[in-house]
């Protein structure tokens, strides 16, 4: 029996033409280390994937632990975020040193991003 806020592989964009369908959806908002897209879906939970371009992070080790860092603060959150297609993109590198304002940027940006989604 899977936990409750465990990553499973339904909660996962993967698929090429999901994520082009949230860019192409354009409802976005900005922070200071990531950019966050995100879209309705018919589904009754949320879906998540992140993005780290080789130019923000030029070390794999990096690239991989935003990504981790990432799925985690989403797998905290997921709750509040039902029926959204999500895309996180890093546009700064960052530490362990930074996660919790990593974090605490995620949840103002998806707050925004969610009232925005709400006057659609």
């Amino acid at each position: 029996m899977p936990a409750i806020h465990a990553f499973q592989k339904s909660k996962r964009l993967k698929e090429t033409d999901e994520i082009s369908s949230v860019f192409s959806f354009k409802c976005q908002v900005y922070g200071d280390y990531l950019r966050i897209l995100a879209k309705p879906n018919e589904l009754n939970h949320p879906r998540f994937t992140g993005i780290i371009r080789k130019k923000t992070a030029t070390h794999a080790v990096t690239r991989n632990y935003i990504k981790r860092s990432l799925r985690e603060i989403f797998r905290r959150h997921q709750n509040l975020f039902d029926g959204l297609d999500i895309v996180v993109l890093a546009h700064k590198s960052f530490t362990g040193n930074a996660f919790h304002q990593v974090e605490e940027e995620f949840l103002r940006l998806m707050d925004n991003l969610q009232k925005r989604l709400a006057r659609r």
